[in-house]
């Protein structure tokens, strides 16, 4: 890999809180017309360990992005299930199929 960084890690801090916010978007709203070139791309600081270490990192992310992902994916079909549960139950208390007691 260029300059011993790995591709998958170089994505990672380039989105990383110290480098986005704190170089990237500062740099590019110093002038007038905000905007980011090639120059000042090559001042940001990144910390790069290991290219093992960067690859244990990369897998790592991606492995909790994984299990984030699917557990969001699972409470997105609860939240849908319950919405046809409580429209069901709002259509049968409507026509009258299932009795509704005050308080």
């Amino acid at each position: 890999t260029p300059f011993g960084v790995e591709n998958s890690f170089l994505a990672l801090a380039l989105l990383s809180q110290y480098v986005l916010f704190e170089q990237i978007y500062l740099e590019r709203m110093r002038a007038a017309q905000p905007h980011l070139n090639r120059e000042e791309l090559a001042e940001i600081f990144i910390l790069c360990p290991s290219t093992d270490e960067q690859r244990h990192i990369s897998e790592h992310v991606r492995h909790q992005s994984k299990k984030i992902n699917t557990a969001i994916q699972i409470k997105q079909q609860q939240i849908e299930k319950l919405n046809e549960y409580k429209t069901t139950l709002i259509n049968a208390a409507v026509t009258g199929k299932i009795k509704v007691t005050p308080g």
